[in-house]
């Protein structure tokens, strides 16, 4: 049974409150208590940390600023994303339900086999992903950046039916794809719906830099799934685990 959003809301706020000094310093700053949070209009009452002042709490108090809620043999991962800055993973993040729920409006489904280039190392977008997709029921290809070539091969022999990454990085899939000789439409025919300009990118992209604003592609199609509601193409950001 889901629990209701305002339920979760106040179990996160209490807990964060309670386990996270830097957290209740920053209530208490703001003459807060965790009761004063019953929702999501509420949420405006709490003052906004910026990455950039997270990063300095880290460095003030390393290696999580005090933010780190839970103990640290219960953490699964750590991420290093740029700031720099440590991300801490206790295995359970909302953030995950939200991707669920684009994936299955773009079109994602159980049978799937899914090229997930995004990146895999120290970084949390890939493994968050592929976590989602596994739990959805599909096969993941764990391409991440670089080696094209592999990947345009692995796209061909194991019949990938979607993508996830970039749309610049798409971009150069399908320019490898021609230099191997391949007609992207036709050995990815049902794959990949080539209305795709390289007009719409403005700079050719090289296997070692992909672009950061990310797609999710169904299909391969730009914006989702053919069928789609809605465009597929999102902002992403990470989170730290509860």
């Amino acid at each position: 049974m889901e629990i209701p959003l305002q339920e979760r809301l106040i179990h996160i706020v209490n807990h964060a409150y309670q386990n996270a000094p830097a957290v209740r310093k920053i209530f208490q700053s703001a003459g807060l208590k965790p009761g004063d949070i019953q929702s999501l209009a509420d949420l405006d009452r709490i003052p906004v940390t910026t990455k950039d002042r997270l990063v300095e709490l880290q460095m003030q108090d390393p290696p999580f600023g005090g933010f780190l809620a839970v103990h640290p043999d219960a953490l699964e991962h750590v991420f290093f994303s740029p700031g720099p800055l440590y991300e801490p993973d206790a295995g359970e993040s909302a953030i995950l339900d939200t991707v669920r729920e684009m994936l299955q409006i773009a079109g994602f489904q159980s049978g799937d086999v899914v090229l997930n280039c995004f990146g895999y190392h120290l970084i949390p977008t890939g493994l968050a992903l592929d976590q989602v997709l596994r739990e959805m029921g599909t096969t993941v290809i764990p391409g991440g950046v670089g080696n094209a070539d592999l990947l345009v091969k692995m796209m061909h022999d194991l019949k990938v039916t979607a993508y996830l990454g970039t749309p610049s990085w798409l971009m150069a899939l399908i320019n490898k794809a021609q230099e191997m000789g391949l007609d992207f439409a036709e050995q990815f025919a049902g794959i990949l719906e080539l209305r795709i300009a390289a007009a719409a990118f403005d700079a050719p992209q090289s296997e070692a830099s992909p672009s950061a604003g990310p797609t999710i592609t169904k299909s391969l199609t730009m914006t989702g799934r053919r069928d789609s509601p809605c465009p597929a193409a999102m902002n992403s950001s990470s989170a730290c685990g509860e």
